[in-house]
């Protein structure tokens, strides 16, 4: 295994949060007060929120951060979710995560998907603390669709010191008929 007896941090290929400070420190900050499994997350109540994303419940402990007692992947309605806080972003997992999702596939149903909330779940089950950390000062940018992956593209473009000029000038060249 590469991490050994580590903890890890994982970040998803189609999203990520732009963040200040970014978001591994805010998740680094959070395992270092905590010894335990980070999840990175923002508040959201948008309706099409709820069966995109997992979602995290529990004790509000200040500046962000929440002791988990529930999670749910893609609750489907607000009313269904154990909070406004979306899991996603990154996480930093304990290496008690591998155990934990070979008990969690022992589970699955044919035709049914292991997701890292069912490992979370069995750690939960057994003892461990989870926690989720509200990632501060940040944008989020869904890349997960080939939509939200262009606008992604362009607004960081734009903010580029050494592109933007040159990027804007060929925007406006653009024939937007």
């Amino acid at each position: 295994m590469v991490m050994g007896d580590e903890p890890f941090i994982v970040f998803w290929g189609d999203e990520f949060m732009d963040a200040t400070p970014s978001v591994t420190e805010q998740l680094l900050a959070a395992y270092e007060k905590t010894g335990s499994t980070i999840l990175g997350g923002m508040r959201t109540t948008d309706p099409a929120d709820f069966k995109k994303y997992g979602y995290a419940g529990g004790e509000e402990l200040g500046e962000g951060l929440m002791r988990v007692s529930k999670i749910v992947e893609k609750p489907g309605s607000e009313a269904e979710s154990p909070s406004n806080l979306a899991t996603l972003a990154g996480f930093i997992f304990t290496p008690e995560i591998f155990l934990a999702l070979r008990r969690a596939a022992e589970k699955v149903k044919p035709g049914q998907e292991l997701v890292y909330v069912d490992g979370l779940n069995v750690m939960m089950e057994n003892g461990a603390e989870i926690y989720a950390q509200e990632i501060q000062n940040s944008e989020y940018h869904d890349c997960g669709s080939r939509l939200g992956y262009l606008k992604t593209i362009v607004d960081l473009a734009l903010r580029h010191e050494d592109l933007k000029g040159d990027f804007k000038e060929y925007l406006r060249s653009l024939d937007l008929k």
